[in-house]
C-alpha cells in the first residue's frame, strides 16, 4: 500500500462527510431507524436514545465502510484481475470495521462494557 492508495481512501471518507446527498440519505436512514427501532431497539430504548444509537451506528459504519472497500479495492487491484471477485473481497475486508463499530456502539448502549458472564 503506498501513500496515494491511503490517500484516495481519506478523499473518499471526507467527501462523505461533505456531500450534501450523502448527509441527506444518512439523516433519512437514522430517521426511519429511529422512528421503527429495529432489533429490538423500539423496546428496549426511548426515541432519544434510539436517535442516538443509530446515529453512532449509522454514520460510523457508513464512513469506515467506504474508506475501507475504496482502501481494499485499491490494494487488491494488483492481486484481483477480475473486477467483480476483488469487489466482494473487498465488501468482506469492509466488513470488518463496520463489525467493530457495532460491537463498540452495542457495548457501549446496552452496558456490556467491563461485564463478565
Amino acid at each position: 500500500m503506498n501513500r496515494s492508495t491511503l490517500q484516495l481512501a481519506l478523499r473518499e471518507m471526507q467527501g462523505v462527510l461533505t456531500s450534501g446527498l450523502s448527509l441527506a440519505a444518512l439523516g433519512i436512514a437514522i430517521l426511519v431507524l429511529t422512528i421503527s427501532g429495529p432489533f429490538g431497539t423500539f423496546s428496549q430504548l426511548v426515541l432519544w436514545q434510539r436517535a442516538l444509537y443509530w446515529l453512532c451506528l449509522v454514520v460510523p459504519s457508513y464512513v469506515l465502510a467506504q474508506g475501507a472497500m475504496t482502501l481494499a479495492l485499491e490494494v487488491l487491484r494488483p492481486r484481483i484481475a477480475d473486477r467483480w471477485p476483488r469487489v466482494i473481497v473487498a465488501g468482506l475486508l469492509a466488513a470488518l470495521p463496520v463489525t467493530l463499530v457495532v460491537i463498540v456502539v452495542n457495548a457501549i448502549a446496552y452496558g456490556h462494557i467491563g461485564a463478565a458472564d
